[in-house]
């Protein structure tokens, strides 16, 4: 509990990568029940259109893989975003530090002071 209370208050890790995972489950969980709710309401329609019926109940399950690989495909991207931000930390960790200041050493003698 105190690295998530740690995470959270300070900015050293981003905790977007884990929220962007959370969030797709849940839309695994919603494009699987709306496909299915689609399916469902396919036989209804036996009653009046039994091809067309059939066409939609097949047309559901092709949709929803749809949805679920471009759905997978926006997620990653997000990830994607947040890794690029992680790998430009490292970069920027393993650069040389700065170079010292330049010392020029004492004023000379007779030299103003400001």
């Amino acid at each position: 509990m105190n690295e998530i209370v740690q995470r959270f208050w300070g900015f050293d890790k981003l905790i977007g990568p884990v929220l962007v995972k959370a969030l797709y489950y849940v839309g695994l969980v919603v494009i699987a029940l709306a496909t299915l709710w689609a399916m469902a309401q396919t036989f209804d329609g036996f009653r009046y259109d039994a091809l067309g019926a059939i066409g939609q109940f097949l047309s559901a399950p092709i949709g929803g893989a749809l949805a679920l690989v471009f759905w997978r495909f926006v997620c990653e991207m997000s990830i994607l975003a947040f890794s690029i931000h992680d790998r430009l930390g490292d970069i920027k960790d393993r650069l040389a530090p700065p170079a010292p200041p330049v010392n020029y050493g004492p004023p000379t003698p007779g030299h103003p002071t400001f």
